[in-house]
C-alpha cells in the first residue's frame, strides 16, 4: 500500500526546540517515514503507512510531546485520502 501524506496543524510550539520534539515523536512511530514540523505556519507534514500507524497514533504522539494537534486536515494524498483521520482531527477546536 501507498504511504499517505498529511498536513496538520499544531499548537503551542514556540521556539525550534519545541518544532524538533514534534517531529522527534512523530518520526519514532513505526509506520511513519518522514515527519517535517514549520514552526512558523504551526504544522506537520507527516508520510506514513496507514496500515502500520492509525490517526489517534499520530494524535498521541504529538500530544505526548506536550502540543496540541488540530484544526482541520490541511492536505492529504495517497490511494485513501485519509478521510479518517480528516473526521478525527477535523473535529478538534
Amino acid at each position: 500500500m501507498e504511504p499517505e501524506t498529511v498536513q496538520l496543524k499544531i499548537g503551542g510550539m514556540t521556539c525550534a526546540h519545541c518544532a524538533a520534539r514534534v517531529e522527534d515523536a512523530l518520526k519514532s512511530l513505526e509506520g511513519v517515514t518522514t515527519a517535517s514540523v514549520d514552526l512558523k505556519r504551526e504544522t506537520a507534514r507527516i508520510e506514513f503507512h496507514p496500515e502500520r500507524v492509525r490517526p489517534e497514533d499520530l494524535d498521541a504522539a504529538i500530544r505526548d510531546a506536550g502540543y496540541q494537534p488540530g484544526g482541520p486536515m490541511i492536505g492529504a494524498t495517497g490511494s485513501r485520502g485519509f478521510g479518517a483521520l480528516k473526521g478525527l482531527l477535523g473535529k478538534r477546536k
